[in-house]
């Protein structure tokens, strides 16, 4: 029996974590959501995912914190950048933390090959 492959999404945003799970559902994925990165630790504590998609925009939290939150965890388990911000800034955001890529938010329909190659281990940043 094959165990699918865990995703950890962590958004502030209800409609997006909605779409994200159900498409990464749909390609096979098990997933977990967050609304919060602060609830990321008691997560990763729980059970270590094969990538945490994360995004960068939660209201009163600047970039430093996020990163702080972060960057302890980016030895144990992949963290890919999940954002519709420009290509530089998140090339930026991926160096600080220590992420493994980003994502766009707006990738068309192939995101499930995506997620499937970033846990493989290839970066990916469309």
């Amino acid at each position: 029996m094959v165990v699918p492959q865990r995703v950890l999404v962590v958004d502030d945003s209800d409609l997006v974590r909605d779409v994200t799970r159900w498409t990464l559902e749909k390609h096979g994925y098990q997933v977990e959501t967050l609304a919060d990165p602060l609830d990321l630790a008691g997560a990763l504590a729980r059970q270590i995912p094969d990538i945490v998609l994360i995004d960068i925009g939660f209201p009163g939290m600047d970039p430093s914190q996020l990163v702080s939150l972060v960057r302890p965890h980016t030895a144990t388990c992949p963290f890919v950048v999940f954002s519709d911000r420009p290509a530089p800034e998140l090339a930026t955001i991926v160096a600080q933390l220590g992420a493994r890529g980003s994502i766009r938010k707006d990738v068309d329909g192939s995101f499930g090959q995506i997620i499937a190659r970033v846990i493989a281990g290839a970066e990916e940043r469309p």
